[in-house]
């Protein structure tokens, strides 16, 4: 439930930035449509990374409190917890597909996310095959390999975005700004020391 929840996280997030995205890609402003889908990306991983860490380690004591009663057992719980931590290592890969695919969206380009997610698909149930009869994790093994899945759309997405420039320009335009930041501080500096100059005079 709560991989859920984050996952609407990111659609919420993807919602966004869309129109923002259209609109720089629109304007052909690369800089601010690159900028912007980097922050996405930022604010993606800042939230998932310690969400994923925190419901992997957390994970007895919650299911034990929602769901250990009546029948459900304690074996039942680490059970469930072997899923719960299967479905935690892929939460930030859920997440930057909702941030990713919108950055495609907004070029009007639909059948790259919708290739990866078909290849995404072919890859994930070949690992269920291999983590459910051959490494024998049995039902973690869906868990992760669906994990494993979102991450894989997610690093193709992203390649294919940096291939296509957009993460270059959005690293050229963050390495530019402390220059230019830099060069206002200077050109203030300077008309300070003319200021009191004159001021002296």
């Amino acid at each position: 439930m709560r991989t859920r929840i984050f996952a609407l996280l990111g659609v919420a997030l993807g919602t966004v930035l869309l129109p923002s995205l259209v609109r720089h890609h629109n304007s052909e402003d690369r800089g601010a449509y690159s900028r912007l889908l980097d922050w996405g990306l930022r604010v993606s991983l800042m939230l998932a990374l310690p969400a994923a860490v925190a419901l992997a380690m957390l994970a007895v004591p919650l299911i034990a409190t929602l769901f250990w009663h009546g029948q459900f057992l304690k074996n039942d719980v680490f059970m469930t917890r072997n899923a719960l931590v299967g479905y935690a290592v892929g939460l930030a890969g859920i997440i930057l597909v909702k941030v990713l695919a919108p950055g495609f969206y907004a070029k009007q380009n639909i059948r790259t996310p919708v290739k990866v997610a078909v290849v995404t698909l072919v890859v994930t149930q070949l690992l269920n095959v291999v983590f459910v009869y051959y490494v024998n994790l049995k039902h973690a093994g869906l868990a992760l390999s669906i994990s494993v899945g979102a991450c894989f759309n997610a690093a193709w997405l992203w390649w294919l975005m940096r291939r296509s420039g957009a993460a270059k320009a959005a690293a050229s335009a963050n390495r530019r700004a402390p220059r230019s930041r830099g060069g206002a501080r200077s050109a203030r500096t300077k008309e300070r020391r003319a200021a009191n100059g004159n001021a002296s005079a």
